[in-house]
């Protein structure tokens, strides 16, 4: 059984983000087959600083022995979920390759 949750710090929820969140999830959770937990939580800072965009994601993943946490900026927040979700799942992939991880 898996767990999806997103949290949502200094905006509030939209149900497009969720989507997109969830659709991502869908698809690695079909990938991996036992993922278990998927916690994303999507911030907007109070002010966008000059070196960064204003929404960061991070999302972490949990499929039996494999974890993996990756992050991502952008100034549209369903691009740094997209972009966020595809690093952790490189590093979940590379983490399942590697010897001792089955």
């Amino acid at each position: 059984m898996s767990h999806f949750q997103m949290t949502f710090r200094g905006l509030v929820p939209s149900d497009a983000l969720r989507e997109v969140a969830e659709e991502k999830f869908q698809r690695v959770a079909r990938k991996f087959g036992g993922l278990s937990t998927c916690h994303i939580i999507v911030a907007r800072e109070a002010t966008k600083s000059p070196f960064g965009s204003p929404y960061a994601v991070r999302v972490l993943l949990r499929a039996g022995r494999v974890r993996a946490t990756a992050e991502a900026s952008d100034d549209n927040p369903c691009s740094a979920v997209r972009t966020a979700f595809a690093r952790a799942q490189n590093q979940a992939d590379d983490a399942r390759h590697r010897p001792g991880s089955h």
